[in-house]
């Protein structure tokens, strides 16, 4: 009876090996088909933490003005640094509008020219490649529609051009053709007549063509003993309207910034901390050391004062301005915010290991854009590991557990 059964026994062990083989032959078949999981590389990243405020500029400035109304040729750019006695404007009565151009952009070529040949100690290929940069960043600007500022690019990409072909031709400077440029603004002038008027800097300082009439209102004397019931009432005056301005000129490179923000945008800013800061709207696009001098709140509203001890030349005056400060510049990991969960408490991200999902901690700075900033310097305060630089965060799995199969 034993005999009989053996041959049984083995058909049958036969049949099962034969059938968990075609199991373990269709499982890997299936995994075959199934789509690669996604996953996530975690990168080092430094973010800022920012607020933006619209606030009023305050300086010690003074309009110049004309005895009466005209046309105007200016010998200095916007933001540019004069003398005292120095010629502001010349004012014609009657002249041609597109005359009054014309001059302005021969204007414009030599300062070009003379910028470009006081550029030293360079190479064709460094000017090339701040070519390209400034290049890149007008096309990004404009994009934004930010066209002042990709104006003001514009003109220092073509001083660095002015530079490049100044190189390329072997000569050490534009004195020839800044002559022949001043030349031709002469006889522009000379078929103008005589000006009516002459009109002269009182003192030194920072040229600008244009003027609000509230120059003795935001001044740096208000700025600095400035209060929220202050502010409230300077932003509310109305400029004195001068027809006869022909520009303001800035008498001292130092000068406020104040903002009326909530009490929440103003937190984490604090007096005697310096800040880098950015004008949205303004031609010059660079970055600003502001110290904040003055903090007042009424518990809804926050008054911030700021203060910087230099003006920058091409920088744009203009009174009401939005502007961006950095509260703090914040190193991390950036990890997908859909793919953080709680476990007992503890937030996690699940990586790729060995063909594992494997648990990592996780320390939340801050949200941007769909993504969590975390700490890249923490310490795991459970049994699971901190996430690290070059981990693999699996990406849109659901039913992850410590030590599932996946991939």
């Amino acid at each position: 009876m034993e005999k009989a059964s053996s041959p049984i026994y083995k058909r049958i062990c036969t049949a099962a090996l034969c059938l968990l083989l075609i199991v373990y032959a269709v499982y890997h078949i299936a995994l075959s088909f199934k789509e690669e999981i996604e996953l996530f590389a975690v990168r080092g990243v430094t973010v800022t933490d920012h607020e933006i405020f619209t606030g009023y500029i305050f300086t010690d400035s003074t309009p110049l003005t004309s005895y009466g109304s005209g046309n105007c040729y200016y010998p200095y750019q916007n933001g540019e640094r004069v003398g005292a006695g120095k010629i502001a404007a010349y004012v014609y009565r009657s002249s041609s509008a597109s005359l009054t151009v014309q001059i302005e952009d021969l204007n414009k070529q030599i300062d070009i020219l003379k910028k470009g040949s006081r550029i030293g100690g360079t190479t064709i290929e460094d000017v090339q490649a701040e070519i390209d940069r400034l290049s890149y960043e007008i096309n990004r600007m404009t994009a934004e529609g930010n066209t002042a500022a990709a104006t003001l690019l514009g003109e220092e990409m073509l001083v660095y051009m002015a530079k490049k072909d100044l190189l390329l031709s072997g000569k050490s400077n534009y004195d020839a053709e800044i002559l022949s440029l001043e030349m031709q603004i002469s006889t522009y002038l000379s078929s103008l007549g005589s000006p009516a008027e002459t009109v002269f800097t009182p003192n030194a300082g920072y040229f600008y063509r244009y003027a609000d009439g509230l120059e003795a209102i935001f001044t740096a004397e208000a700025a600095q003993s400035l209060t929220l019931a202050d502010f409230d009432r300077l932003t509310a005056a109305k400029g004195t309207t001068l027809s006869t301005a022909v520009g303001t000129l800035v008498t001292d490179h130092r000068w406020y910034y104040a903002a009326k923000a909530s009490a929440s945008d103003a937190e984490g800013f604090a007096v005697g901390e310096t800040y880098a800061c950015t004008f949205a709207e303004n031609a010059y696009t660079k970055s600003i050391p502001m110290e904040l001098v003055n903090k007042e709140s009424d518990g809804e509203h926050t008054l911030l004062v700021f203060f910087c001890d230099s003006l920058p030349q091409g920088f744009d005056i203009t009174r009401c301005q939005r502007m961006e400060a950095v509260r703090e510049e914040i190193r991390g990991y950036r990890v997908p915010a859909d793919e953080v969960r709680v476990i007992d408490g503890t937030t996690v991200v699940y990586i790729f290991k060995e063909g594992l999902s494997v648990p990592r901690e996780i320390d939340i700075i801050m949200e941007q854009n769909g993504y969590y900033i975390v700490s890249a310097e923490g310490e795991s305060g459970s049994s699971y590991a901190m996430l690290s630089q070059n981990d693999l965060i699996i990406v849109g799995e659901d039913g992850l557990y410590d030590g599932k199969i996946v991939g």
